[in-house]
């Protein structure tokens, strides 16, 4: 490795992408012998002198076949390159401080058909965020490009990427892959299948560093084997046939940059603890980790109309829309709206394994949770708060599944006041001596917090939206804004009567290709659990640990799982599918309000081969990331 240090951000950036055409490998100068051989047809009576190019004198006098050896001295011409660079990297090329391009850019690179034109050198992305370390940005990173593959533009196919190929074994439990020859790491390092082992040995297998392995990675309840064949090749084999393995390549890199994060790691660096204290740190894993990963929503705003950035999406919303349309031209950008397929932009659940039993036994009445689903406006909140451009629907992934049935996400959505008063009737809610609350059943007071993340964009005004609707029919409901960490600790600690955010990842790709988190409990990930958290944990420690779940959560669950480990596109694969949308639809756990709303971004009028208002952009297919920042270019 070289002394040069890397930044966080920078390593994670593979040289693996070119506009170019074909690649040649450049030839120096240098001095070949060739060898030119002249054979005579037929046998003739040679008497006479061949002189070569030393001084040799042979007299042959006999009938003999001829072979005459001319050795020359060539210099060929050197082949030129056929891939360009950028005018600032051939200065720095010219001088010596970067080895020729062909060099720099693997034997195998993966090459991009422009969307619109190859472009020009020159200028920067700058992507818009709301924190100031850019974590919070939205997809379409550096990291996300660089996975194993990636997806077409149209969202369709599941393409190569950093690996130039993969095969799955026939029967689901082994699958190989080949790395593109000659990729490098952003420091000129070779990036390797060594790569790969430190990844799995010294990252995934570290109990410090993965105290948990994710699940995915261990298909049958055992850690998936690493097989290491050679240098550009390597193997993931499981316990059980593991088809979905397919549909996790997308997002997915089984890499990390060995040659600069061993420094930090205790395993290679026996002062990996004096290095870590050195940086502030009191444990080598937070060094490690800092070198290994790579706010305030009304800046965010701000810095968008005044044209800082060339591209923002992430937390813009639809009713600061025309003050971006107004500023177009001073602005220089084009603000714009493109399909997101997110199943709702708010989304609730209530908590059923409540502490309090009474609530728990309330919240697992279907009579419950339809009654609060009609009791909604929701088309006064698609004019209110999304200009009437979204759909009034329950968040039942979006209609791109292909096992997506007509009518599936319209289960008690209509606003019927009335006939959610006749269901907390049924249920035994009586009202107060005022007639202005609904009481438990012995006449105790039934109030409920409502807790919410105070800086997410829509949620304030909807959750003051759902006071005033659930309020109409007499479910006394407070509102409690809360810092997105306090919030999320409240949640998994089963400390809240009910968990709300915006109701994004429920798409079949999304989850395919990460869980299904918006199709069982807790219908969202367990470090923001929305409802049913201690079903979630029973299921997972087979009755081990938790709340046993009703049978039909048991169903439930078991169709999921029997659905991630069926080959894509089956008769079995949709049947399942259509099973898991059924039963969620029914049984209205997750409720939604407004989905399928248009994504709002802005991008730079100087910016070419970026998508246009129209396409879609969405977190289920890593927002940006489809669309291949890497060949936008500015047109100045």
């Amino acid at each position: 490795m070289s002394g040069k240090k890397i930044d966080r951000r920078e390593f994670l950036r593979l040289s693996a992408l070119t506009a170019g055409g074909a690649v040649l490998v450049a030839c120096q100068p240098q001095t070949v012998v060739v060898k030119e051989t002249v054979e005579v047809e037929k046998e003739v009576v040679v008497k006479e002198t061949v002189e070569v190019e030393k001084e040799v004198t042979k007299i042959v006098e006999q009938e003999v076949t001829v072979e005459v050896v001319k050795e020359v001295q060539v210099t060929p011409v050197p082949t030129p390159s056929q891939s360009t660079e950028a005018p600032m990297l051939a200065e720095r090329t010219a001088s010596g401080d970067l080895p020729p391009v062909d060099e720099r850019i693997p034997i195998e690179p993966m090459v991009l058909e422009p969307f619109e034109s190859i472009g020009t050198y020159g200028g920067s992305l700058v992507q818009l965020a709301p924190d100031p370390t850019g974590s919070d940005a939205g997809f379409g990173s550096s990291n996300s490009a660089n996975s194993v593959a990636t997806r077409s533009y149209d969202l369709r196919t599941i393409m190569p990427n950093v690996c130039k190929a993969w095969q799955l074994s026939d029967d689901y439990t082994e699958i190989i892959f080949e790395l593109r020859k000659g990729m490098r790491w952003s420091d000129g390092a070779p990036f390797t299948t060594d790569d790969v082992r430190f990844w799995y040995d010294d990252v995934l297998l570290n109990e410090e560093l993965t105290p948990q392995i994710n699940s995915k990675w261990m298909p049958g309840g055992e850690v998936m084997q690493l097989v290491v064949d050679d240098d550009y090749t390597f193997r993931l084999r499981f316990a059980v046939p593991y088809p979905i393995i397919i549909d996790y390549l997308p997002g997915s890199g089984f890499w990390t940059p060995k040659h600069y994060l061993k420094q930090f790691h205790i395993s290679y660096n026996a002062d990996a603890v004096e290095v870590a204290e050195s940086e502030g740190f009191s444990l080598w894993i937070e060094s490690y980790e800092s070198h290994a990963t790579t706010g305030n929503l009304e800046v965010l705003a701000a810095k968008v109309i005044a044209g800082e950035g060339t591209h923002a999406s992430w937390y813009l919303t639809l009713p600061d829309f025309p003050i971006f349309k107004e500023n177009e031209e001073a602005g220089g950008y084009t603000a714009g709206l493109y399909p997101d397929s997110r199943a709702s932009e708010y989304g609730i659940a209530f908590n059923y394994g409540h502490k309090d039993l009474y609530l728990r036994e309330l919240f697992n009445d279907l009579r419950w949770r339809m009654a609060m689903s009609h009791a909604i406006n929701r088309d006064e909140i698609n004019e209110l708060r999304f200009a009437g451009t979204g759909t009034p629907r329950q968040p039942i992934a979006d209609p791109g599944a292909s096992f997506y049935e007509e009518g599936i996400d319209q289960y008690y959505v209509e606003y019927d006041p009335d006939l959610a008063n006749d269901l907390l009737d049924e249920i035994g809610l009586p009202w107060d001596a005022n007639e202005e609350w609904r009481t438990r059943a012995d006449g105790s007071p039934l109030n409920l917090t409502l807790e919410f993340w105070a800086g997410k964009s829509n949620v304030a005004e909807i959750s003051e939206l759902l006071r005033n609707y659930w309020g109409a029919v007499g479910i006394n409901i407070t509102l409690k804004p809360e810092e997105k960490n306090f919030y999320m600790d409240r949640l998994v600690a089963n400390e809240t009567d009910m968990g709300n955010w915006a109701i994004g990842g429920g798409s079949e790709v999304y989850s395919r290709q990460n869980e299904p988190i918006r199709w069982r409990p807790p219908w969202h990930w367990m470090t923001t659990p929305l409802g049913g958290p201690s079903w979630r944990l029973w299921l997972e420690s087979d009755g081990e640990e938790g709340l046993e779940p009703p049978e039909i959560i048991k169903e439930l669950w078991d169709l999921t799982v029997e659905w991630l480990a069926e080959p894509n596109g089956t008769e079995r694969y949709m049947e399942l599918g259509r099973q898991i949308f059924q039963i969620n639809a029914e049984n209205c756990w997750l409720i939604g309000t407004v989905g399928l709303v248009p994504r709002v971004a802005v991008i730079k009028d100087t910016v070419r081969n970026a998508p246009k208002p129209g396409q879609i952009l969405s977190i289920e297919y890593g927002m940006w990331t489809p669309s291949q920042t890497e060949q936008w270019w500015h047109d100045v």
